[in-house]
């Protein structure tokens, strides 16, 4: 019984031995469970607040990893290109600074884990040869650490970055602990995509809104280019995030700065020469495709020393210029430029190139307008002096006030003359524009002879278009410039008139600016020109038309009177003489007869009754008549 009861006794202490520790361990997963779970959540959250910032979330996930799974710290590395970026961390191992880059090899167990997508545990760093991992050694003895863990944040195949954790003592991790890793890495990617499927519908609604403004500046602004340049400036400051945006434009061979965010003092005047490949916007404009930069002070680079000079004194690293390329020429680039290294993104080039296309856009809409209007302003100048044309035929000064006066306007001329040309002697014909204290100065230069020292003889000289673009510096003599100087003028345009291969005149107009005017104007002052011969030439063929009508009228009145005074002479003389004061423009005239030796008045016309008693006929007049018998005989 005794055998009995002992055994009776020690069953019941064998029983309760074994529920106490499953209990524990039940109790302790639990708990881990717990916080498993807690962590899990506190994640979820952080990625549901983190809509446009990923670092929160990856600061939340490195913290609980590392308290999860004991380790001394914890480090968050992303892909960036071909390296390996240090993004967040918690730890007592002293972490990399933010922004740190490592090459992703597999020289370190991190940069293993990215490339082979899988997770990489070293068990004991200090075990580890250069041969297995050539940067481990090194690391182990900089940083002290034992153990290591790197999970890769994988997405489609592709490793986004990874999850590196670390121990100072020899402490393997769990699968449990690696898998909860992986978990965390998983959500880590959620966040990261999260992330970027934000900005990505941030940035593509934000470039579709600086699209559709720029489109309705270009609407709005048909004759001027500059608000829409602001806009793409201001515009790509906003959405390459702060960076520098600069606009330039092709004029003669540099490309000249006309827009961009740089303060006036430092972007006024600034350009760059078209032969220089060395910088980034004209490498552009010359190979008519976008140039990329991500370092300016790479000393590797084409660069030239200038452009990094200038790149170093306005603090840009990275820079980045797509052509304006208008019928396969480049008329200029877009440049942005950043404070930080690194190459700018595909969508970022396809933007920049957007916004070129834009400013051409914008330069093609304001030339055209402005072609249109130039032609519209000059077919109605052209009408309005044909028209003043066949109103004046019998005098040429309205049409040639009309020439002068529509060719200051369309030439944005400051002053503008006619002067005609007998062949010898130049005379001021008409004016348009100059002040009553500077109309001495030109009537004062008239008349003169043609001669190459001035603007208006060398044209007649030479017979040709005389296209001056700074009158100061030109080779005319010192009185031409002199006269520039008062009137306050530095270019000008001087057009001969020509009749029958013959000059007869010339067109002038002077403008305040420097600068050759364009050919297109040349052509419309060549016409107007033009216009002026035929207005010369049909007021000439018009008084001649006319004398020849009123000879053929004196002379058929004369007939008539002859014929209806067969037997007095009287009628005709009146006739004649009254004939003879009209169309000779004559205010008096007398006709006589000459008997050999005197001449008797017969007839008179504009004498007062009183003066014809007194009328006698001059010996001058009776010598006259007597030469001409005898040379008549």
């Amino acid at each position: 019984m005794a055998s009995k009861s002992k055994r009776y006794r020690a069953e019941p202490k064998r029983r309760a031995v074994t529920p106490k520790r499953k209990a524990g361990d039940r109790s302790v997963a639990l708990k881990e469970a717990l916080e498993q779970q807690e962590a899990v959540s506190s994640i979820l959250h952080a990625i549901s607040c983190a809509q446009t910032d990923v670092v929160p979330v990856l600061e939340a996930i490195a913290r609980h990893a590392m308290r999860l799974c004991r380790g001394q710290d914890a480090r968050i590395w992303l892909v960036h290109g071909d390296r390996a970026r240090y993004v967040t961390g918690c730890g007592d191992i002293v972490p990399p600074k933010d922004g740190n880059f490592r090459p992703i090899d597999r020289g370190w167990g991190t940069g293993r884990a990215i490339l082979d997508g899988k997770p990489v545990h070293i068990k004991d760093a200090s075990t580890v040869t250069e041969a297995e991992f050539s940067m481990m050694p090194e690391l182990q003895r900089l940083h002290g650490h034992r153990t290591l863990l790197a999970v890769p944040l994988m997405h489609e195949n592709k490793a986004l970055g990874a999850i590196a954790l670390r121990k100072t003592v020899v402490e393997p991790f769990t699968k449990r602990q690696i898998s909860l890793v992986q978990t965390f890495a998983d959500q880590a990617v959620i966040a990261i995509e999260n992330v970027r499927l934000f900005n990505e519908t941030k940035e593509a609604l934000e470039q579709q809104t600086a699209t559709a403004e720029i489109l309705r500046v270009i609407s709005s602004s048909p004759t001027d280019t500059r608000p829409v340049f602001d806009a793409i400036v201001n515009s790509g400051v906003n959405i390459f995030g702060g960076s520098t945006v600069a606009l330039r434009l092709v004029k003669g061979d540099h490309a000249e700065i006309v827009a961009s965010s740089l303060p006036n003092d430092v972007a006024v005047g600034v350009s760059v020469p078209l032969g220089d490949e060395g910088y980034p916007s004209v490498r552009a404009i010359r190979q008519r495709d976008v140039v990329h930069v991500p370092d300016m002070l790479d000393t590797e680079r084409w660069v030239s020393d200038d452009s990094k000079r200038r790149a170093a004194q306005l603090g840009f690293r990275a820079i980045m210029s797509a052509p304006m390329v208008r019928e396969n020429a480049a008329i200029g680039s877009i440049q942005v430029f950043r404070a930080t290294t690194g190459p700018y993104t595909d969508k970022q080039i396809a933007l920049l190139k957007t916004f070129a296309d834009q400013a051409v856009i914008a330069i093609e809409n304001v030339r055209l307008f402005n072609e249109t209007k130039e032609a519209l302003e000059q077919q109605t100048a052209t009408a309005e002096i044909l028209k003043v044309i066949a109103s004046s035929t019998a005098d040429v000064q309205p049409v040639f006030d009309s020439i002068v006066r529509n060719a200051v306007r369309l030439g944005n001329g400051a002053v503008g003359f006619l002067v005609s040309y007998d062949g010898t002697t130049m005379e001021l014909a008409a004016h348009h524009n100059i002040e009553p204290h500077q109309e001495l100065v030109y009537r004062s230069a008239f008349p003169r002879r043609a001669t190459r020292d001035t603007m208006t003889g060398r044209s007649v000289c030479e017979r040709r278009v005389i296209n001056v673009s700074d009158i100061s510096t030109s080779d005319f003599s010192e009185g031409t410039k002199e006269r520039a100087r008062q009137g306050g003028y530095r270019s000008a345009l001087i057009v001969p008139l020509f009749r029958g291969g013959e000059p007869i005149g010339v067109l002038n107009v002077q403008r305040r600016e420097a600068g050759a005017f364009s050919d297109t104007f040349v052509t419309l002052l060549r016409s107007f020109a033009d216009q002026a011969v035929i207005a010369i030439e049909n007021v000439r063929l018009f008084n001649e038309t006319k004398e020849a009508l009123e000879r053929q009228t004196a002379t058929a009145e004369i007939l008539k009177v002859i014929s209806s005074s067969p037997t007095d002479v009287q009628p005709v003389f009146e006739a004649m003489v009254r004939s003879a004061v009209r169309l000779c423009g004559a205010e008096h005239c007398v006709a006589a007869r000459f008997d050999g030796e005197q001449l008797h008045p017969l007839a008179f016309h504009g004498f007062s009754d009183e003066a014809m008693g007194t009328i006698s006929i001059g010996d001058s007049a009776v010598t006259a008549i007597r030469s001409w018998t005898m040379m008549s005989s």
